[in-house]
């Protein structure tokens, strides 16, 4: 009887404390959407101030853009209200969706304040070259507007995806709960979509999930393919560097969610160990980085430095002086690298040029080198395109971004490395290129010779065979992803939810 009575009181103190938990988590997440709805109010404001800035820049330019703007706006709102009694449209132009629609209509184009006015203002017929500038307006108008987060993402059609985490607490799980109306208000207002929209993720995080990292990542990760399965949602680990897992925890995470998930990949051999160690019943496979196959453009670079006919790159990191990367010699030694390559690069006649890679986050070591070295010039290109357009018309690489040295590799093109992490290891073996990674204690002389060691005929010989086999590979890749897809929506795993 004691011990009846005892059960039973435990289970009330354990039903107490689950409301008292569910009570807690509801008021966060009132909290936090409260907080959304009023920071989606001043986000607003700052949109429309946005587009009406760069609407009145194109007007002050040319009167006659400024009036083909507003028709132009006009006529957008006119054909989404006739589209809208189409069966096809009906449910996707609401007049919210409208309403952004004709907001946003001033921005196409916004990349003739670029134009100059010998152009823009002739009164007779443009030549042939004059017309070709012209049509690369919507171009201009695109990197105008790359920076800025909500016009980058409108430019692609690209949604973001709110996070529901407070203080170490994944409460995404109330997403569900959240109203579809709400929910829709918010994805056609301001691109916002919760856990509860998601049919798929494609998870793409280059290297996330491992000790250097903490275990918050992967128990979190754990969690939401295990989440997402249950709502008939997919997951896709494409393509990135795992591990190592120390900690129990983590590899309890990995154990039950990855066999959850649609796919796992792995980028190299020793994370593929990793994930197998961890996790035996996953469908983990091995693919190269798949940003090998992406197609380079040539920097047309806008009021800004023009390609010398003979350049190296170096592109820092960063991280290679913070508390991840665990060789503490490279804090000292780092930064004197970088400036050694330069004036090598200068002995070769090679002109040294600093590709910020990363924007913000290695702004202030790039602007440390350019102080440093005279005559040292910085290019900041916005686009993935043309940053592996600057790589790929290199001659000689330094490089300690993981996804720049893909670039030269890829393309062929020597290539330097320093590392902070076993991916990169990884990378340069798959190019056989193994030796080209420095260390911090490299001298000025290994240096020199490593220099031309990679530029030699032989070297670039095996840099373009080993570029080709794994472009194969990265096709192989998908045509695996886009199979596991189909397969998923056939069977009813994944189902597609109405937008």
């Amino acid at each position: 009887v004691l011990a009846r009575v005892r059960n039973h009181l435990q289970f009330a103190n354990a039903k107490r404390e689950l409301r008292r938990h569910n009570e807690h988590l509801e008021q966060l997440v009132a909290a936090r959407t409260t907080e959304l709805a009023q920071r989606n109010r001043q986000l607003l404001a700052a949109q429309t101030a946005t587009v009406t800035a760069f609407c009145a820049l194109a007007e002050a330019r040319d009167n006659e853009t400024g009036n083909h703007i507003r028709r132009t706006q006009n006529y957008v709102r006119l054909l989404a209200e006739e589209l809208r009694s189409h069966p096809r449209f009906h449910q996707s132009l609401d007049d919210e969706t409208i309403e952004l629609l004709f907001k946003s209509a001033p921005l196409h184009d916004v990349g003739k304040v670029a134009i100059p006015d010998a152009i823009l203002l002739k009164p007779g017929k443009l030549t042939d070259d004059e017309r070709a500038l012209m049509r690369k307006h919507p171009e201009i108008g695109y990197r105008m507007i790359a920076h800025i987060p909500f016009l980058a993402r409108a430019a692609v059609g690209a949604l973001q995806k709110i996070s529901l985490r407070f203080r170490g607490c994944d409460c995404n799980v109330l997403s569900y709960w959240l109203p579809v109306r709400f929910r829709r208000l918010l994805r056609h207002w301001f691109g916002f979509v919760f856990e509860s929209d998601v049919d798929l993720v494609l998870d793409a995080s280059g290297f996330a999930y491992g000790d250097q990292w903490g275990g918050r990542n992967v128990r979190l990760l754990g969690a939401e393919i295990r989440r997402l399965k249950r709502h008939k949602a997919g997951y896709i680990l494409l393509p990135q560097a795992f591990g190592p897992f120390s900690k129990p925890a983590d590899k309890q995470a990995l154990a039950q969610g990855l066999p959850q998930a649609l796919l796992v990949c792995a980028r190299d051999e020793q994370s593929f160990q990793y994930l197998k160690d961890s996790a035996p019943d996953a469908d983990i496979q091995q693919f190269a980085d798949f940003t090998n196959l992406v197609a380079p453009r040539s920097p047309e670079v806008f009021g800004s430095l023009q390609q010398p006919q003979r350049y190296g790159l170096i592109i820092p990191n960063s991280a290679m002086l913070g508390p991840r990367n665990r060789n503490s010699a490279w804090r000292e030694h780092y930064v004197h690298q970088l400036i050694t390559s330069a004036t090598l690069m200068r002995q070769l006649g090679i002109a040294p040029i600093v590709l910020n890679h990363e924007g913000e986050a290695d702004a202030a070591l790039c602007h440390q080198l350019l102080a440093a070295v005279d005559g040292l010039q910085l290019v900041s290109p916005a686009h993935p395109a043309e940053v592996k357009g600057w790589i790929a018309a290199a001659t000689l690489v330094v490089c300690s971004r993981f996804h720049g040295c893909v670039s030269a590799l890829s393309s062929g093109v020597p290539c330097i490395g320093t590392s902070w992490s076993h991916k990169y290891e990884m990378l340069f073996a798959e190019y056989e290129q193994q030796d080209a990674l420095i260390k911090p204690e490299t001298s000025e002389t290994e240096l020199s010779a490593l220099f031309a060691s990679v530029m030699t005929d032989e070297n670039l010989q095996v840099l373009q065979r080993r570029a080709a086999f794994w472009k194969i590979h990265s096709d192989d890749l998908w045509q695996l992803v886009f199979t596991k897809i189909q397969q998923a929506v056939d069977s009813g795993q994944v189902q597609i939810k109405r937008a």
